[in-house]
């Protein structure tokens, strides 16, 4: 369910090699200003966070987490695949222990701030205006590409090592590498 104000500190959730299924914790619609800090969601067969509705999670803050499924090519993370107004979600300083850190679909004003992961899936997200912030994060793509659909994002100042490709529909984004002064 979802509830305005709520906030999951020092959650340990070991999915134990995949034998717990069905997402941990999942933001059904509505709410806002929801926050994760200090939590370690890992090996989980499903999502380990998933934003279902439209605008579920508004304001939403996971800090300092690290989520991480059995397979770890698919997304941790889950955002909505119906289209958001308002969802303004941050990830800062999250973690996924080798694996794909999230899927932005069809949100909204995503920021990803300062984490470590193997990739980011922009795959849902062709044709949609995302104007999402990734920033001074290290993405280890081992063998993928870090491939951007979507419009309207700011992916800089991060260490990308693997290829990086443009989708065809990848419109209006700034992308830049890390700079030194």
């Amino acid at each position: 369910a979802s509830a305005s104000g709520c906030r999951i500190i020092g959650l340990n959730f070991d999915g134990v090699g995949g034998t717990y299924a069905s997402g941990v914790v999942v933001l059904i619609s509505g709410g806002e200003q929801q926050a994760m800090r200090d939590c370690n969601i890992d090996d989980n067969v499903d999502a380990c966070l998933s934003f279902v509705g439209a605008d579920s999670g508004q304001r939403f803050i996971a800090e300092n987490c690290g989520f991480r499924r059995t397979t770890v090519t698919n997304p941790a993370v889950l955002l909505p695949t119906v289209a958001d107004t308002a969802g303004n979600r941050q990830f800062i300083n999250c973690n996924s222990f080798g694996g794909v850190l999230l899927r932005f679909n069809n949100s909204f004003n995503t920021h990803v701030i300062g984490g470590r992961f193997r990739n980011l899936d922009f795959s849902g997200s062709a044709g949609v205006s995302l104007r999402a912030i990734v920033d001074n994060c290290r993405i280890a793509t081992t063998g993928d590409a870090f491939t951007i659909y979507g419009e309207d994002s700011a992916i800089t100042g991060n260490v990308i090592a693997g290829a990086g490709v443009l989708a065809a529909d990848c419109q209006r984004n700034r992308i830049s590498g890390r700079s030194e002064e």
